[in-house]
């Protein structure tokens, strides 16, 4: 993996490649470290997996799901430049709904400790084509992908850049929703809930800001 990634480093303008490459790991940084839906409810479910089972679900799911997604979008991003705005308005409110649904989940699990959040690799998968952040986060992240004339060799390097972020951030993102749990004696998941919730709120203000309402 990483001589791979270096022989595509060397491919490219060293000025381009400087320029591009830190902006690109700010935004990773960015990226993994906000509190998102993703991130905290891989939180809730931490407290129920071991890292064995999140981390081989994870690497799943950057597979089937990531990769193909990172691809769509760059698509788009470089041959079409952008997407339809009545898609991108019905996302936030299908984003919210979906998170709605999440935080309620997250609830449940305290309030009933036989219900458990299983976040596998499908779940995963499920969350991130339902969130709005994937589809409005992303595609800025492409505008400083620049690292060649190549659109395939730039949807490499970007992905590829990302993975060590994330998986960093499913060990943080993992051993906070464990300590949390400690520490807060098992209240952590309604801090996560809140988090949930007001996101939604906030995507259904967003959509409808947008149609008018």
């Amino acid at each position: 993996y990483l001589a791979w990634f270096v022989t595509l480093l060397l491919l490219f303008d060293e000025k381009n490649l400087v320029d591009s490459f830190v902006a690109t790991l700010i935004y990773w940084s960015a990226f993994t470290f906000s509190a998102s839906p993703f991130w905290t409810t891989l939180m809730e479910g931490s407290r129920y997996s071991s890292f064995t089972y999140i981390y081989k679900n994870y690497f799943i799911y950057l597979l089937v799901c990531w990769l193909p997604i990172l691809v769509i979008i760059g698509t788009v991003m470089g041959v079409l430049g952008g997407f339809n705005p009545e898609l991108m308005n019905a996302l936030y409110f299908i984003g919210a709904f979906v998170i709605f649904y999440l935080c309620w989940q997250v609830i449940r699990s305290k309030r009933n400790p036989n219900i458990k959040i299983d976040f596998n690799w499908k779940a995963m998968s499920l969350m991130t084509w339902f969130n709005p952040k994937t589809w409005l986060a992303v595609p800025p992240g492409f505008l400083i992908a620049n690292y060649s004339d190549s659109l395939s060799v730039n949807i490499a390097i970007f992905y590829l850049s990302g993975i060590p972020f994330f998986l960093l951030g499913v060990l943080c993102w993992s051993l906070l929703g464990r300590q949390g749990a400690k520490i807060s004696k098992n209240k952590l998941s309604y801090f996560n809930a809140a988090l949930l919730a007001f996101f939604g709120f906030y995507l259904l203000y967003e959509g409808f800001q947008i149609i008018g309402l």
